[in-house]
């Protein structure tokens, strides 16, 4: 299993609007791509100046799954429209197994 979390810092004056429709946007996102295991999009509630503004996190089964979301057409417009107007850190990794008890 593949954990894909990415941390997104809308650029400096982008408008509220803009903001609320970025993350209605990625919040649907996980739906349209049948790939996706697991997926959960928040807005950052801490009031740090160093955090950023919103976090996805998703699960894939594996690398190839992760490959296919990559290149859905939803996720490939959703990431050239946020390249528009934010900044983001991306890490991948791979899950433990779950242990069974």
């Amino acid at each position: 299993m593949i954990r894909h979390i990415l941390l997104f810092k809308f650029n400096e004056g982008v408008p509220t609007e803009a903001r609320d429709e970025a993350l209605e946007r990625l919040q649907g996102l996980g739906e349209q791509c049948p790939t996706v295991s697991y997926w959960s999009v928040g807005a950052n509630t801490a009031g740090s100046r160093s955090a950023y503004d919103i976090a996805e996190v998703a699960d894939f089964i594996d690398e190839a799954a992760l490959t296919e979301y990559k290149e859905h057409p939803a996720h490939r417009e959703l990431s050239v429209h946020l390249g528009m107007i934010a900044t983001w850190a991306l890490a991948d990794y791979e899950l433990p197994p779950a242990s069974g008890s």
